[in-house]
């Protein structure tokens, strides 16, 4: 029923909307402060630290769908949160098994 031109305009609208409630947000936070500390919510300085892991994430996220077709960059994403949730039970295990190694060192 819909033609095209009507759907690419709702992309844009939604686009706008999601634009609009974040800067919203973003507005807001900006006026609050901790509940604890005297310090702003948001961390600029830790913002900051974030943005260059960022845009490597995207120049590597961008290089691998030009270069791989769109079924292996699926493929490659699955097998990449299973490494991940395999490697993160890993290191949950071994932090258990220091953490009772070392109470049974003590008493």
């Amino acid at each position: 029923m819909l033609s095209n031109k009507y759907v690419n305009n709702s992309d844009f609208v939604i686009l706008g909307m999601i634009m609009g409630a974040a800067g919203a947000t973003v507005y807001y936070n900006l006026r609050l402060r901790h509940p604890t500390l005297d310090m702003p919510i948001i961390d600029y300085d830790l913002a900051l630290l974030f943005q260059p892991m960022l845009m490597l994430g995207i120049s590597i996220g961008v290089a691998f769908n030009v270069m791989f077709a769109d079924w292996m960059v699926t493929v490659l994403l699955i097998i990449l949160f299973i490494g991940k949730a395999n490697i993160e039970g890993s290191i949950f295990t071994l932090i258990n098994l220091h953490d009772r190694f070392h109470f049974r060192k003590k008493n």
